[in-house]
């Protein structure tokens, strides 16, 4: 992490009175947790599914104690983020805001509760998503030693290793509900029919992300969408930036909105109303957090690809599609359509350089292994990073344009015991960062 951004979180986590939240599993799952961890230690102790790597991944570097057993295989960290949780400029801008005093109202305890729900429903879709399809895996024999390391694999093993990944989908799919259904609880504590309907909005735009032609075509291996191959990158970047709105910047965006009604039911209710410009709608302030939220979390997602992208070809590495979270699970999230070995919450996810590189090579199908060849991946290394920079002028220009917008919407008349413009000003240094992160490596 840079010295800038240690700065410039050490300074908000001051303002707000200590770190975002993050969920905790153990408070969460209470009435379940004695069957889940006694099933999910079992089914560790045999097969390396990929559920365990997600929560893993999800909760790293937070101080917790899971009630899931982590898998001995360690998580990739080459895409950890190393800049502000979407927690912590939820409560950020809720707090510029509102200008209450972090940590003596009601409503601080409502923004936090807010950017916790935000943290739960990231797991929660992970937990889902690394759920293994059935019918591949039984089809397909699970990775073991070749016969130079002298292991043979006999029909029980076989069958026993696919019920064990048949049980992981199961303990998957009741422990992302489960922290769904918290997030359910957590929103009608609100008691706000407007902040109920925008996050609910925002979770099903994350789930109708990954039914979007482009996620069909390069996540699930569904070879009936595919796009135009017209080799330019202008015709894949609308389908990434579709892809990447809906699963990652509606989240965000909603949640950052709901941190604003939340602020304006509470000034409301405490007799103070916020000076707004006169030109503007009632519900403009809100709208535009949501737009600073959206924007944020897509030029993040750019700017994390875009550095483990550069990185990976200045080793010269070469990507595997089968990562060793997903040597046990190969059909999961490792589809063969994805050159670039990008992780996030311990999943293979899709990036640009994918969707770009499968228009380069016309859709061939590619094996992958120790003795594939990547020669057109690092052909064509120039040409997405070209790309990336294409798309990280507009997301850049969005977000300076959205924070610009914000910040003109809430300005207001404050005492000087308040903290609202000390939060404005944070907010806006955190969008130069990252604006300035995504000139780092910029082609010439």
């Amino acid at each position: 992490m840079t010295s800038s951004w240690i700065n410039l979180i050490n300074r908000a986590e001051k303002l707000l009175g200590g770190p975002a939240p993050f969920i905790n599993l153990s408070s969460l799952l209470t009435s379940e947790a004695g069957f889940l961890a006694a099933r999910a230690r079992r089914l560790a102790a045999s097969t390396n599914h990929p559920l365990f790597a997600a929560v893993q991944s999800c909760l790293r570097g937070q101080s917790f104690k899971s009630v899931f057993p982590l898998s001995k295989t360690n998580a990739h960290d080459k895409t950890a983020s190393q800049r502000p949780s979407g927690g912590l400029i939820i409560l950020l801008i809720g707090q510029s805001y509102s200008g209450v005093q972090a940590g003596s109202t009601k409503l601080c305890s409502e923004h936090r509760k807010l950017a916790e729900l935000f943290e739960t429903v990231h797991t929660a879709i992970a937990i889902h998503k690394s759920i293994v399809n059935p019918v591949f895996t039984k089809n397909e024999e699970p990775p073991v030693s070749t016969t130079d390391g002298g292991e043979v694999v006999s029909e029980v093993e076989r069958e026993a290793w696919a019920k064990d990944i048949e049980v992981g989908n199961k303990l998957a799919t009741l422990a992302g509900d489960v922290l769904l259904a918290s997030v359910s609880t957590t929103l009608a504590s609100f008691y706000s029919p407007k902040v109920v309907d925008v996050v609910s909005e925002s979770i099903g735009n994350m789930i109708e992300a990954e039914f979007l032609p482009i996620a069909l075509q390069f996540v699930h291996r569904d070879t009936q969408f595919n796009t135009s191959r017209t080799g330019s990158a202008s015709d894949v970047a609308p389908a990434w930036l579709d892809y990447v709105s809906l699963s990652r910047g509606s989240l965000l965006g909603g949640c950052c909105q709901s941190a604003v009604l939340l602020s304006e039911r509470y000034l409301a209710e405490s007799g103070e109303k916020p000076k707004l410009n006169p030109s503007l709608e009632p519900s403009a302030p809100s709208l535009l957090a949501r737009r600073l939220g959206h924007d944020w979390a897509c030029l993040l997602r750019l700017v994390e690809e875009k550095e483990f992208v550069n990185r990976a070809w200045l080793r010269g590495d070469r990507s595997d599609a089968t990562s060793s979270v997903f040597k046990t699970a190969k059909n999961s999230r490792a589809p063969s359509r994805l050159e670039i070995n990008f992780h996030e919450c311990g999943l293979p996810e899709l990036t640009f350089a994918d969707a770009f590189l499968e228009q380069q090579l016309n859709g061939e199908v590619r094996e992958y292994g120790p003795n594939s060849t990547h020669a057109t991946v690092f052909d064509n290394a120039a040409d997405v990073l070209h790309g990336y920079d294409q798309i990280g002028s507009k997301l850049a220009d969005d977000l300076h344009n959205s924070v610009r917008d914000f910040s003109a919407s809430s300005r207001r008349s404050i005492s000087s015991g308040q903290t609202a413009p000390i939060a404005m000003e944070l907010l806006v240094e955190m969008a130069e960062q990252l604006i300035s992160d995504t000139l780092e490596y910029r082609t010439t």
